[in-house]
């Protein structure tokens, strides 16, 4: 989701599920809590525009348009290796499809880029078959998806860029409405982000920059599925966004909006949170949620929990029976002739001294072990060197033996303290430790035949 600059209060009360595990509210809930809260609830597809507006699009997890960016590389290469025909041939139907797959282009930035790649290659041929109207069609279309776009020096001729240039949209190019500041944060380094052309994709976590008032489109990827936000830039200030991918992965903008959670929340705090989080992008002074317990009425502000006419009247909308059902925890039963005490836990040093000390023992084998090759390390450097002086012609062999004695002497005296250090530690543990105590029970049970009676004593130390 994202946190813009600045979020006014408004008078719509979004209501918004909150499922587990795609299991929550129903429809009908839903709609009995709207009913309630009257023309100030914000539900179903207006709150879906909504959400859409401020928190973007996911682009599909399929990359569904792959054969089509490839068809596109191979008539830019039939374009300019065959005949402007052979171009047209594999170019014209990339795009047909790629139209047909409106989600997939509009929110993955290598679709996009291919798609207007097509657009003016195919303009381009149009062009320089001398069919202007042809070119000028398709310039419009690629400017009408993308207002920001511009080809590349390197792919426009000399003689082709003032034709693309006097199409260009005015508003774009002059910003008559003044310039302000984008400001975006992703989530991580790492990530990608494109503001309005994505070949000004930045890597970097912070990205700020003078941008026209306006509409603009922020696309940011920290994967292979990107999300898409629209923002509005005001003259002279500056607009924020930060994305937190947490609550974008819960967000659910369907038929029924809300948060749908992988599992249960720690707490009600957390829904709690997330809610205020919704209801703040969304310039919300009070968000309803309908958990699986009870609905709850959020101040954004605050992010608390409100108790008062609003909450009353929702509580009352979903009624006794017709509602979302309240947990309820029943006691189970239990046979008084039975001794259901906890026992005392017992105490104890346990295992872990002895863990300890093993250790220590162990280090300390290692530590010998070490030792024992330092003591054949000297003795070949004293077979080569004999008073352990080397000559010109044994210096080589003698140094190595020299250096594996330094090297074992040093991992033996590692090696030693840590066992010593070790068993010393599990020692002093079991010292200290207090001892196990036992479990004790005392239980008195009455019994009967049918001709005495009396009690059993039943004790444990």
């Amino acid at each position: 989701m994202a946190t813009f600059a600045a979020a006014a209060g408004a008078d719509p009360i979004p209501v918004l599920t909150v499922s587990v595990h795609d299991r929550g509210p129903s429809a009908a809930q839903v709609a009995s809590v709207v009913g309630a809260i009257g023309a100030d609830a914000q539900s179903g597809e207006a709150l879906r525009r909504e959400l859409l507006a401020r928190f973007g699009r996911y682009a599909p997890p399929e990359d569904v348009l792959a054969a089509q960016r490839t068809a596109v590389a191979q008539g830019e290469t039939a374009m300019f290796g065959q005949s402007h025909a052979a171009g047209r041939r594999r170019l014209q139907p990339a795009v047909a499809a790629m139209e047909a797959a409106p989600d997939a282009l509009e929110l993955q930035e290598n679709n996009r880029a291919s798609y207007l790649k097509a657009l003016f290659l195919l303009a381009r041929i149009a062009y320089e078959d001398r069919h202007a109207d042809e070119a000028e069609a398709l310039l419009r279309r690629a400017f009408a998806f993308d207002p920001w776009w511009m080809p590349s020096d390197y792919d426009c001729p000399v003689r082709f860029r003032p034709f693309v240039a006097r199409l260009r949209p005015p508003a774009v190019a002059g910003a008559p409405g003044g310039s302000g500041t984008l400001s975006v944060r992703a989530p991580r380094e790492g990530c990608t982000v494109s503001v309005d052309d994505a070949r000004s994709a930045s890597t970097a976590q912070s990205v700020e920059q003078p941008a026209p008032a306006g509409g603009h489109r922020v696309s940011i990827r920290c994967g292979e599925v990107s999300r898409v936000r629209s923002v509005t830039v005001a003259p002279g200030r500056t607009t924020s966004l930060a994305p937190d991918p947490r609550l974008d992965a819960l967000l659910r903008v369907a038929e029924v909006p809300g948060l749908n959670y992988p599992t249960a929340p720690e707490s009600p705090a957390v829904v709690i949170s997330d809610g205020a989080a919704v209801g703040a992008t969304l310039g919300a002074a009070r968000v309803v949620l309908l958990t699986g317990d009870r609905p709850l009425v959020v101040d954004v502000r605050r992010g608390e929990l409100v108790h008062d006419a609003l909450s009353a009247q929702v509580e009352r909308a979903l009624g006794a029976g017709e509602g979302v059902p309240a947990t309820v925890s029943v006691a189970p039963p239990t046979d008084p002739r039975v001794d259901v005490r906890p026992v005392a836990p017992s105490r104890g040093a346990g295992a872990g001294p002895w863990v300890l000390v093993g250790a220590g023992v162990a280090a300390l084998g290692a530590g010998g072990a070490f030792l024992a090759l330092r003591g054949g390390a000297l003795d070949n450097l004293e077979t080569n060197c004999p008073t352990f002086e080397c000559t010109r012609e044994t210096a080589p062999t003698g140094n190595a033996y020299r250096e594996d004695a330094s090297l074992y002497t040093a991992l033996a005296i590692v090696a030693g303290g840590v066992g010593v250090a070790a068993v010393a530690g599990g020692v002093i543990w079991y010292a200290v430790a207090p001892r196990r105590a036992a479990a004790s029970a005392l239980r008195v049970t009455p019994w009967s035949t049918g001709t005495t009676s009396g009690l059993t004593l039943d004790a444990r130390f």
